[in-house]
């Protein structure tokens, strides 16, 4: 299987995924600089419920399952020969046969 349709599907189901948890949650977000830097913080709260929920956790199982088989088939292809296409030998065709009149 090629590599790269593996990291384009990966990517795909990763914002199905994305799009599934965010779109569907309520959530808050804050941030606070303060001197010395270790007192600053960012906050993120989300929350998001029911079948998306479900269905955002169930996608990115498959999107980690998608990114393993894809380091696999990248790290197994650096491995992998290189295909030489073969020169086929030109032999011309031979020449019909003639028709037997009857």
């Amino acid at each position: 299987m090629k590599t790269h349709l593996l990291s384009i599907v990966s990517v795909l189901v990763f914002a199905l995924c994305l799009v599934i948890v965010f779109g569907n949650g309520r959530g808050t977000a804050g941030f606070s600089v303060a001197l010395p830097v270790a007192g600053s913080s960012f906050t993120l709260d989300f929350h998001t419920a029911g079948w998306a929920a479900v269905g955002g956790f169930l996608l990115v199982i498959l999107v980690l399952a998608l990114l393993l088989a894809n380091l696999i088939a990248s790290f197994l292809a650096l491995f992998r020969p290189r295909r030489v296409k073969a020169v086929e030998a030109k032999i011309p065709a031979p020449p019909p046969a003639p028709k037997a009149n009857s």
